[in-house]
């Protein structure tokens, strides 16, 4: 199981964008770093991502695990479960209770002339940090890229987790922080998932529960 996680591509990805993250990270100042970030900004962006973002929520994850319950396998869908219930009780906690008083970039560049907001879009003032969607997405992704054989298939999660917790950065959501703990928090609770349900041996639990009918 452990080295199914070490070699997945998915995990070579994830350590990748830790490392150029943290260096990032290490001495910068989150607003001078999300201001510098929102200045790349399009109308192509502008359109996409607040789609891109709902791969990060509860409704998408929900349908996701809903969907593998019934047609494709009550293992994984019992893996996303827990996946993404843990993660986003972690996730919670740690946003309601430890770092309550972390504010959002709405809170400080609502009075920036040159700041781009994204139209139509509500932003949040309080609950910064971590991230809820940058948690949800890499606890999905990086639990259905471990069940993954296909070294593609788990480069295109990870990008689809990335994507996610990017689009949270670009609609002034959060700040690059706020992601990067929530891509950590959302990972280590899919290793978990996967352990978990990789040591039941019941071959029927591979299979939906309306395929077994």
């Amino acid at each position: 199981m452990i080295k199914n996680i070490l070699l997945n591509k998915f995990t070579w990805c994830f350590f990748l964008a830790t490392f150029l993250l943290g260096y990032v990270l290490f001495g910068s100042d989150k607003l001078i770093l999300h201001l510098g970030i929102n200045h790349y900004h399009s109308n192509f962006k502008d359109v996409v991502m607040p789609y891109l973002t709902h791969l990060g929520d509860g409704i998408f994850a929900s349908v996701l695990i809903i969907l593998y319950l019934l047609f494709f396998s009550v293992r994984s869908g019992i893996g996303l479960f827990i996946a993404f219930a843990l993660s986003g009780i972690v996730a919670q906690l740690l946003k309601r209770n430890f770092f309550n008083g972390e504010m959002r970039p709405f809170h400080y560049f609502r009075e920036h002339g040159d700041f781009h907001f994204v139209d139509g879009v509500k932003l949040h003032l309080e609950h910064s940090f971590p991230s809820g969607h940058a948690t949800c997405a890499f606890a999905m992704f990086a639990f259905l890229a471990f069940r993954s054989n296909n070294g593609f298939i788990q480069i295109l999660l990870f990008l689809a987790a990335a994507l996610a917790a990017y689009s949270r950065v670009y609609l002034s959501q959060h700040f690059v922080a706020d992601v990067f703990a929530g891509m950590w928090i959302g990972t280590l609770f899919a290793v978990f998932a996967y352990i978990v349900v990789a040591k039941s041996s019941f071959s029927k639990f591979d299979k939906g529960l309306i395929q077994k009918r």
